[in-house]
């Protein structure tokens, strides 16, 4: 299968696109949350974050993140891609091509990643920061724990249900479909690199989640996203790879608010150094297995670091 002849040949103009469209869904989004913010509760802008983060509060401010993160995120490459191709899904990747085997090794990376991103996260801890800094990203975490722990108040199943579709299945479908669909072929396109074009979305893609002490251990997770989209050629098994990571932490959360354990403590990724260099190892084998069972889509197989494109930078797509 060949991609689709682009009606917007050159990828600095499809990242101008992608760039300003995001920069405008980011302003809708803000509209939109402060119209639903109003139906929902009646307070001005300034009071919304307080009021969202109370616990009775729970499934409507689900539904309002919801929405803005859909804005935020799916809406910039959905449109980008119905301008400049004329199979716009079929161009974000969403290729009916694909086989149980693919699927049950995303498991393993995903299982695997979870191992290297908690060693990372000590590693991040360890980085040392001017005090002014320090201050302000503590602020930020401390920020980021709150917007959890309203999250994290799941009494019912119901609630649990609810959550997984706001902090897994939202998450997993829009920001794919904005990093990998959408700014990752044009950054691979950019630099003729997939390796720095995977590398640049996945330092952006960490970048969007402020946070500090999170940023390494998002970029790993950005960087292995990246590599299951670009040797994959399926945003089908991105999805699933997000949304599974994301769901892990929700269970965990889940199940520890019926056992009345400490919701501090199971946000505590931290892993001892020695189990990310084991799961380097175990990661490398897994993509073996993943390439394989991925080759019998592609039409030439893929390199990491060189890729066949005009030198005049128009878009010749990927052929699988």
């Amino acid at each position: 299968m060949i991609y689709p002849k682009r009606l917007i040949d050159k990828y600095p103009s499809q990242l101008a696109l992608l760039l300003a469209l995001t920069g405008g869904c980011f302003i809708l989004s803000g509209l939109v949350y402060f119209v639903m913010g109003q139906i929902f509760f009646h307070v001005p802008l300034s009071a919304l974050p307080a009021i969202m983060a109370q616990k009775e509060n729970a499934n409507a401010s689900r539904l309002i993140i919801n929405v803005v993160t859909a804005i935020n995120f799916g809406l910039p490459s959905v449109v980008l891609a119905n301008m400049i191709s004329r199979q716009p899904y079929q161009q974000l990747g969403f290729n009916t091509q694909v086989q149980i085997r693919q699927f049950g090794i995303v498991v393993l990376i995903t299982l695997a990643s979870i191992l290297l991103a908690g060693s990372l996260a000590e590693l991040n801890e360890q980085i040392p920061l001017p005090k002014s800094w320090a201050i302000q990203a503590r602020a930020m975490e401390n920020e980021y724990m709150k917007a959890v722990m309203a999250m994290a108040y799941m009494p019912t199943f119901l609630h649990f249900i609810f959550t997984l579709l706001t902090v897994a299945a939202a998450p997993a479908l829009f920001e794919e479909l904005l990093f990998r669909a959408g700014f990752q072929p044009i950054f691979i396109g950019l630099t003729r690199s997939p390796f720095w074009g995977i590398l640049i979305t996945a330092v952006l893609f960490s970048a969007i989640h402020f946070s500090y002490y999170g940023f390494i251990p998002r970029i790993a997770l950005g960087a292995l996203l990246g590599l299951v989209y670009y040797y994959g050629k399926n945003l089908w098994l991105n999805i699933f790879f997000h949304f599974l990571n994301n769901a892990l932490i929700v269970i965990q959360l889940y199940t520890a608010g019926l056992s009345g354990k400490s919701i501090e403590k199971v946000m505590d990724e931290k892993m001892p150094f020695w189990w990310g260099l084991m799961a380097i190892f175990v990661l490398v084998g897994l993509f073996r297995q993943f390439n394989r069972a991925s080759a019998k889509y592609w039409k030439n197989p893929p390199s990491l670091f060189t890729i066949n494109q005009p030198k005049d930078g128009t878009a010749m797509g990927q052929d699988i």
